[in-house]
């Protein structure tokens, strides 16, 4: 069975691989944000310092690391409730583990970490056309609550 832990400094290097995995399959699904050259490096300085505390980095590990999830707590604005919701920012399986509960078993351990900080909301985005993920989740107990819009400019001279 694949174990879920709580990632340590070493599965940085293991899990670059999948969250690449993950950031085409988002641009395949509709994400119309491009990523810079270092995003990953950029991802790990900015989760790194508030791992345990404000953040959290599960992995999923067979032989090997072969799924992550990654979540933050952020505050919501005063005027809709002020009250910290957690955020589910990235969640990853290899295909070979798909359906087998590797991440259901990723989401719930998020869950418990977000709950033992006194965290009720969580929150998640999903690409627009990532049917099988909007599914996933919706067995999970998230339901739809809004759609993001994105209007990209050209950055004036």
């Amino acid at each position: 069975m694949t174990a879920i832990r709580p990632a340590t400094a070493e599965d940085f290097a293991a899990i670059e691989p999948l969250w690449t995995k993950l950031y085409r399959a988002q641009v395949e699904q509709g994400m119309v944000l491009r990523l810079p050259e270092r995003a990953y490096d950029d991802w790990v300085l900015a989760l790194r310092p508030h791992l345990g505390r404000f953040a959290c980095l599960f992995v999923a590990e067979e032989k090997d690391v072969s799924g992550f999830l990654a979540g933050r707590m952020r505050p919501l604005p005063r005027h809709l409730g002020g009250e910290t919701a957690g955020y589910i920012s990235e969640v990853f399986v290899r295909e070979t583990l798909r359906g087998q509960g590797t991440g259901k078993r990723l989401v719930d351990a998020a869950i418990l970490w977000f709950e033992e900080r006194s965290v009720t909301r969580v929150e998640l985005n999903v690409a627009v056309r990532n049917t099988r993920g909007k599914r996933f989740y919706e067995r999970l107990g998230f339901v739809e609550d809004q759609s993001q819009m994105v209007l990209t400019r050209p950055r004036s001279p």
